[in-house]
């Protein structure tokens, strides 16, 4: 009894140090996508879970999967910040002080929201880490989202789409955008506000993101036009879809299964005239 014990704790043990002690989104199938949908994330700030690997925990987000800078405080990969910038808590809709915030979007939505200031966000960035868990590299991965606008303010700014492939786990220096998924809000506030759903997606293709190696996923937003207070952003059910490159037969095999083809569809006809001609 004793011995089982050690073998299943030394093996747990294993099992411990076999893992990655980053806690990043991770692709462990190809062509199966992973969905982040801010349950349970209430605005209380962020922290490094370590193995434990969940986005959301304790009411804050993992520190491990997303980080974002541009803000007074700001919260790097595998930081802390539960107060100020990073923990500026739950709202439903318009507030005035620059921040985080778990913005509920209607019936009780969680989101990752943020409140644009003079000093943050304008410009900043949230960023997402993903992690290819597979043994194949990828290239091509499948993107959505949803990115919400409360137009309460007479100034336009900017919510925009970046990516970057890196074999390291430290933010990349450069990104590509994505002018297509660009979005900016209205420069005239509505005259009643609500939560305006604009629901983005594309393809990154030609990348390759080997076994163990990252994709980061960055939002950054601006000033735009206009002056004054600032319209609040919110960004929700975010999919990534990772997916390897197809086989693609050398020249030399396809000449030799071409051959092969023929050579079976010669005997094949043979055959049956041979059979036609003996009845």
């Amino acid at each position: 009894m004793v011995a089982g014990t050690i073998r299943v704790a030394f093996f747990a043990i294993l099992v411990l140090l076999g893992r990655p002690l980053v806690a990043d989104l991770v692709l462990n199938t190809d062509n199966v996508a992973e969905t982040i949908d801010f349950t349970g994330f209430d605005g209380s700030g962020f922290d490094s879970f370590g193995v434990n690997g969940a986005v959301v925990s304790g009411g804050m987000l993992n520190s491990d999967t997303f980080s974002f800078d541009g803000f007074d405080t700001n919260v790097a990969f595998g930081g802390t910040g539960t107060a100020d910038d990073p923990a500026r808590g739950s709202d439903p809709d318009g507030v005035s002080t620059g921040g985080v915030y778990n913005f509920d979007t209607g019936g009780g939505n969680a989101s990752l929201g943020v409140q644009p200031g003079g000093t943050d966000f304008t410009p900043g960035s949230f960023y997402l880490r993903v992690r290819n868990g597979t043994t194949s590299t990828m290239s091509d991965f499948a993107i959505s989202y949803d990115a919400y606008v409360y137009n309460d303010q007479g100034r336009a700014n900017s919510f925009n789409f970046e990516y970057a492939a890196s074999a390291s786990d430290t933010l990349p220096g450069s990104f590509t955008s994505v002018s297509a998924l660009d979005l900016t809000s209205g420069e005239a506030a509505d005259v009643s506000p609500t939560w305006a759903l604009n629901s983005r997606s594309t393809t990154l293709t030609g990348l390759s993101v080997g076994a163990g190696e990252y994709l980061f996923l960055r939002w950054i937003g601006n000033d735009v036009s206009g002056s004054g207070s600032r319209d609040q952003f919110a960004l929700d059910n975010i999919s990534v879809n990772g997916m390897t490159a197809a086989a693609v037969p050398e020249p030399r095999s396809a000449a030799l299964l071409g051959i092969g083809l023929i050579t079976v569809f010669l005997i094949r006809l043979r055959r049956d005239s041979s059979v036609t001609c003996g009845v």
